[in-house]
């Protein structure tokens, strides 16, 4: 069982001076004005060239934290001050959920579980050529108790993605509607097997004025259907009292290219239909993963989004790179995404842009690899 509790703030600034100083904004104009297509059409293929190595087979925890070839040289000082930071922040975070999980569940001689709590503090910035610079900073707390029943979890968090449409969903992409604002928290039933499917239940409440109660169900099957082909299928269905009813589809397929070098490609579509709004929304996409070492991934994305009862059908095409760095041990990390994309809101015109996300993740268990992408795990019949 955890808890999840999130904060995200999301600022839409245009005319703050302290975002054009920090972000540079005028600078960063000038050159996307003459240089964004070729840097963004360079990079991918340029990223392809650089040799790979074989990297061990990727689990879930993480390797070695102990290279810092690729983080800025520190001073004794600066290095001790940046640790004890992590250090505290790390322990904070797991004296208070091993507080609460021994006191609710744990027996006086049974053995304490691997506790992953964590607080991750992200900071993301995004502008392209024909919008408005964009930035976001967030913070997530997951409170992990072990030792109680695994099957139930008591979840809270913020900006829930449910009310989110269907590209900023499977992209993982930040939302400035007022929908998307604000807290829920309820009660979790994950992971049941029934036959070769497994489901979860929540039930809850978002905490708003006028209080929105919500419901919601998944169930989802893996299966190998080669040696190097997985598919995965997930139909889940929500409800919230503002909204109605709503459900999202979805079909992947996962190709294992070298899975032991951290190489995956995926390709999938999916759709959401809102019943009050009689609203279909569909989306396709294909994805390649690739490790370069211990402290890199590069993520390429092309896909489209797709409104099919509009006059123009076609909301979105985008192609876009993700070059994620670790860049000091194991808890801090970059993230880098040249974009190209022809949206609808810009009478389909090519609209070249960046986003930069800088990632503190604060835990106390150091095993687990934030880079790691891998292919769903078959789910077998247990009768």
């Amino acid at each position: 069982m955890h808890i999840n509790i999130c904060k995200r703030t999301g600022i839409r600034h245009q005319n703050s001076e302290i975002v054009q100083v920090f972000w540079g904004r005028k600078i960063c104009k000038a050159i996307a004005q003459h240089a964004y297509v070729a840097i963004l059409t360079a990079l991918p293929f340029c990223a392809l060239a650089i040799p790979t190595g074989a990297v061990p087979d990727t689990t879930d925890f993480e390797r070695s934290n102990s290279d810092l070839r690729y983080s800025v040289p520190l001073t004794e000082e600066e290095f001790s001050w940046v640790d004890e930071t992590n250090e505290f922040l790390s322990e904070l975070v797991l004296d208070f959920s091993e507080f609460i999980d021994h006191g609710l569940a744990k027996e006086e001689d049974e053995e304490p579980f691997p506790n992953k709590s964590y607080i991750k503090i992200i900071s993301a910035g995004k502008y392209s050529y024909r919008g408005d610079l964009d930035t976001d900073e967030s913070i997530a707390v997951r409170i992990d108790l072990p030792h109680t029943e695994h099957n139930w979890k008591i979840i809270f968090e913020t900006d829930p993605d449910d009310y989110d449409d269907l590209e900023s969903k499977q992209r993982g992409l930040n939302t400035s509607s007022p929908d998307s604002k604000g807290a829920f928290g309820g009660i979790r039933l994950q992971d049941e097997q029934i036959s070769h499917w497994k489901t979860s239940f929540d039930i809850g409440i978002k905490i708003r004025l006028p209080l929105d109660p919500f419901a919601r169900t998944e169930i989802y099957r893996v299966a190998e259907i080669s040696d190097t082909w997985t598919t995965q299928v997930s139909q889940e269905f929500f409800y919230f009292n503002s909204k109605g009813l709503g459900s999202l589809s979805t079909l992947n397929f996962y190709y294992d290219v070298d899975k032991a070098a951290g190489q995956i490609f995926t390709i999938g579509s999916s759709a959401q239909y809102l019943y009050d709004d009689d609203k279909w929304e569909v989306l396709h996409q294909a994805q390649y993963f690739d490790r370069l070492s211990e402290k890199q991934l590069l993520q390429y994305s092309l896909g489209i989004s797709v409104l099919p009862y509009d006059e123009d059908e076609v909301s979105n095409i985008w192609l876009s790179a993700s070059w994620i760095q670790k860049l000091y041990k194991n808890w801090l990390f970059l993230t880098v995404t040249p974009q190209i994309e022809v949206p609808r809101e810009y009478d389909y015109k090519l609209n070249p842009g960046i986003f930069v996300e800088f990632e503190a993740f604060f835990s106390k268990n150091r095993k687990v690899d934030r880079l790691n992408r891998y292919i769903p795990e078959q789910t077998t019949n247990h009768e």
